[in-house]
């Protein structure tokens, strides 16, 4: 029990937020005239593209060697 809600816990810190923002993203582009507006501003923003990657990806995880 307590090795799933860890387990839980540390997959949730890891992954929930960048799965929330990947589905949000994946649902604005397939929209045809917002995906135009976004990519439109992707082109005049271009330091707007790395942030948005990197909440979709992330830091690389560490995993904890404590048994």
């Amino acid at each position: 029990k307590q090795l799933e809600e860890n387990y839980t816990t540390q997959w949730n810190y890891n992954f929930k937020k960048r799965v929330k923002t990947g589905r949000m993203l994946s649902a604005l582009l397939q929209k045809p005239k917002l995906s135009n507006v976004v990519l439109r501003m992707f082109t005049a923003f271009p330091f707007l593209l790395p942030i948005i990657i990197n909440k979709t990806h992330g830091k690389p995880i560490t995993l904890s060697t404590n048994v």
